[in-house]
């Protein structure tokens, strides 16, 4: 199927290589890092907060806590990292302490009450992917080039993150997902280990069907 655009077909690849050498501005963290809060959420409700991180030690600790799936792990055999995390700017969502998920006029929740607890889950990791998409899509708009990433070894970071940078997080803080900014560092080879130099293992897309009802 042909991509509606390039930008889409851009953030559609995770790209596993990007040159730490080439830093973004902070003008550029800072309004990649304010476009991630600004997307809509349920009810306009703070579901996460967004940690945008420049700083190459501790992207370095994110990689080193980082895991590829199992199926992948059996084909890499020896390959245990994600090296998409690996960007000039990575951008963390973490869930935020469920007492400030709160509504723009300070009420609380009211899906907190559901006797199933599937509301909260499902509106905050909805939020998460509006954001992540929104950002993604904009950062390939201007040029960059991004990946995802969601395995991670979440209570080392959380941890990492409070020592190294004096953070406090609420109760049972976690790690939703991870997007890599930056410039790729392999000209047109996205699989390509930006820190282990071999060839990643491709994945071929499977589309969503489209139902039109005129």
């Amino acid at each position: 199927m042909k991509y509606v655009n390039e930008w889409v077909e851009g953030m559609a690849v995770t790209w596993r290589n990007k040159d730490m050498s080439r830093p973004l501005t902070q003008e550029q963290v800072e309004y990649f890092s304010n476009l991630a809060i600004q997307t809509p959420t349920k009810q306009s409700n703070r579901y996460y907060d967004v940690y945008a991180i420049t700083n190459q030690e501790t992207i370095k600790k994110i990689y080193l806590a980082s895991d590829v799936p199992e199926a992948d792990a059996d084909d890499f055999g020896s390959q245990p990292r994600n090296p998409q995390v690996m960007s000039p700017l990575l951008l963390l969502w973490i869930q935020c302490d469920e007492s400030f998920s709160r509504l723009a006029e300070d009420r609380y929740l009211r899906n907190m009450a559901d006797e199933d607890g599937d509301d909260l889950f499902v509106d905050r990791h909805q939020a998460v992917g509006i954001s992540a998409g929104v950002v993604a899509y904009e950062a390939n708009r201007l040029g960059f080039q991004t990946g995802y990433c969601r395995c991670l070894d979440k209570p080392k970071i959380i941890k990492d993150l409070e020592n190294d940078h004096n953070l406090e997080f609420g109760s049972d803080p976690d790690v939703l997902l991870s997007l890599g900014i930056g410039h790729g560092l392999v000209k047109d080879n996205p699989r390509w280990h930006g820190v282990m130099n071999f060839q990643m293992m491709s994945h071929e897309r499977t589309f969503s069907n489209i139902f039109y009802i005129k």
